[in-house]
């Protein structure tokens, strides 16, 4: 089973433009998402492209039509000037036959999931369903002009599970048994505690800065995975020993800028500064959404937005050639999920209120978080007074 998957619109063509998004962007996302997880089903398939460039109808067409593909599947966003205009719609040439019928199935279940308007399978002489030589869709998915829609369209976990819904309808379908990978997603909401991650960082370097409540602040901010953000930093630092071409004082905890080994990379004002960076730079990769606070990352600019939504995706992008890249730090990363910690961290003052307990100065255990009263305080300073 061979089918091309055509991302619409590209380069120069941005297709429909959200507040904030590309259609050009989210179809392309949506279509490699789509193509991985067919592969990894065993179907063939073919993206009519694979990055953001520009390709004219009828080459779409001729890359269909000289792989001799069994289906073609065009995958885009609507866009309306009511913004109130919602829902998914199918096309397809005519009905009767087997576009007809891929189209219906897709409709229907695409309904299922996303739970929106239902505005069934139409009929069009759009070129790449004319001028294809096999059964072809065209896939309006969601209304990118609907604030709403164009927030789902964006968010990572929606495209993952949306391309999962294609990849089961697809591979039933078809007569494939669906499977899906296991990778790691960037964004998300962080696993581990601060406390798990400094015990792992200083349990092999007693010296390292306690980092680990603001990188899950500003991670979660940002709907990036903290914890992870923070192996990686534990990976591009030597577990914050530096030691390469970037000094500690730069505030850099994940290479940003250091292009080569010579190369000394950006410096930020504070830590929180740098791992913002960090986090925003990750973003960036992941997604097509836009920032909730200030930029301060110098190359987010420079990303193919959406381009790695997984941890594993960095691999030859944030390092290059980065072999196992982003799998050295899920590994990290799994390592500070083993890490034990007290469920309940030691109180800063707890040392203290133990040692007054030892000489006699308070006789019951205390909430060192609640105040005391004023008889507390009188009777704990008598005490204090008749030891001396």
């Amino acid at each position: 089973m061979k089918i091309v998957i055509d991302p619409g619109h590209g380069g120069k063509d941005p297709g429909a433009l959200g507040s904030y998004s590309k259609e050009k962007d989210i179809n392309l996302i949506l279509s490699l998402k789509l193509k991985d997880k067919l592969i990894a089903s065993g179907m063939d398939i073919v993206c009519t492209r694979e990055d953001d460039r520009y390709i004219d109808l009828q080459p779409r067409c001729d890359i269909a039509n000289k792989n001799r593909a069994d289906y073609f599947i065009s995958i885009h966003c609507n866009s309306s000037k009511d913004k109130r205009a919602s829902g998914t719609e199918t096309f397809c040439l005519a009905g009767g036959g087997k576009a007809y019928k891929l189209a219906q199935v897709l409709q229907t279940k695409m309904i299922e999931f996303n739970k929106n308007k239902d505005r069934g399978v139409k009929f069009a002489n759009f070129y790449v369903l004319r001028e294809t030589k096999m059964p072809a869709v065209l896939i309006e998915v969601m209304f990118i002009s609907n604030p709403e829609e164009e927030d789902k369209l964006n968010n990572t976990q929606w495209q993952d599970a949306f391309t999962n819904q294609l990849t089961k309808v697809m591979c039933e379908y078809f007569g494939f048994k669906p499977v899906f990978s296991n990778k790691t997603p960037i964004m998300g909401k962080a696993e581990a505690t601060a406390q798990q991650m400094d015990k792992f960082v200083r349990g092999v370097n007693p010296d390292a800065p306690y980092l680990a409540e603001l990188f899950l602040i500003i991670g979660e901010q940002e709907g990036v995975k903290g914890d992870i953000a923070f192996a990686q930093a534990i990976k591009e630092t030597g577990y914050f020993k530096f030691g390469g071409s970037i000094d500690k004082n730069q505030n850099n905890f994940a290479g940003l800028g250091a292009t080569d080994e010579n190369s000394k990379g950006a410096v930020f004002a504070t830590p929180e500064e740098g791992i913002r960076a960090q986090i925003q730079h990750l973003k960036a990769y992941a997604t097509t959404g836009p920032l909730k606070t200030k930029q301060v990352d110098p190359r987010f600019h420079l990303v193919q937005r959406g381009s790695a939504p997984y941890w594993e995706d960095l691999n030859g992008k944030w390092a290059v050639p980065g072999q196992g890249y982003g799998e050295s730090i899920v590994k990290i990363w799994k390592d500070i999920l083993q890490t034990k910690v007290d469920e309940k961290p030691k109180h800063f003052a707890q040392d203290a209120f133990d040692e007054w307990k030892a000489k006699g100065i308070v006789l019951e255990d205390h909430d060192l978080d609640v105040p005391v009263t004023w008889g507390e305080y009188i009777i704990t300073q008598q005490r204090l007074k008749n030891m001396k």
